[in-house]
């Protein structure tokens, strides 16, 4: 009797061993498992953010855009000036020589942007920085002798201003940040127009024409006397447009 009650305990006894390790191994995995599933999720939504971000945070060179070429070709029997620039928001000076606008569109396309346009790359690099020092005076105007003409590239990309969503907005901005975007420029109608006029006001500034029959002068400030505008339509994309000046 006294061997069957010492194998009893003695079975007894591993059983109970084996349960209590059992159920120690069951704990273990089940913790392993959600903090995987934990990690897992907060991975995912880190990288969910960052796609959603990545468009706002793309650099010009990273948007697919299309190559135009302008010309502006004097035939009118006398030399002109050409405006180098002109006036964007928050009176602004963009050195943009053509401005673009979609049919119908009042202002041109951002097609030369400039810090005070606070493309959303800057929120990346530098969070939260509003200020802007491009307020000085803009390009001085381009001559342009009697048969020159004067090539202006335009690689089919603009900056387009947008609200930049909260996941994406740098942890030290304590405001909605709204930021430029840079974009592809859509198919369809459009109309380029240059500036130009017979004077400017610069006093005796002169320059000499190169062999396409242009030149620039560094004066800064100098500007148009009674400007005039030339609009011209052309479908986007084009391979090439051109802007004749007449009498």
């Amino acid at each position: 009797m006294t061997q069957l009650n010492a194998a009893l305990v003695a079975a007894l006894l591993a059983l109970a061993l084996g349960c209590s390790g059992g159920a120690g191994t069951t704990e273990t995995e089940s913790e392993s498992g959600s903090t995987t599933a934990s990690s897992t999720a907060a991975e995912t939504d880190a990288t969910t953010a960052g796609e959603a971000c990545e468009p706002y945070f793309n650099g010009r060179e990273d948007v697919a855009g299309e190559a135009v070429s302008f010309t502006i070709r004097n035939t009118s029997a006398a030399p002109v000036w050409v405006q180098a620039s002109y006036l964007g928001e928050g009176e602004n000076n963009r050195a943009q020589v053509v401005e673009l606008r979609p049919e119908g569109a009042a202002d041109p396309l951002i097609s030369a942007a400039t810090e005070c346009d606070f493309p959303c790359t800057g929120f990346k690099a530098d969070p939260c920085n509003n200020g802007c020092t491009d307020n000085g005076p803009g390009n001085s105007p381009i001559f342009l002798d009697v048969g020159g003409s004067y090539v202006v590239e335009w690689d089919g990309r603009h900056l387009v201003a947008d609200a930049l969503p909260a996941a994406c907005t740098p942890a030290s901005c304590t405001d909605a940040v709204t930021c430029g975007v840079w974009t592809s420029a859509g198919a369809g109608d459009y109309g380029a127009r240059v500036t130009f006029g017979a004077e400017i006001s610069c006093g005796s500034c002169t320059c000499s024409p190169n062999a396409d029959g242009w030149c620039t002068i560094e004066q800064l400030g100098a500007s148009l006397n009674d400007p005039q505008t030339l609009d011209t339509p052309f479908v986007f994309p084009s391979a090439a447009v051109e802007l004749v000046i007449s009498d």
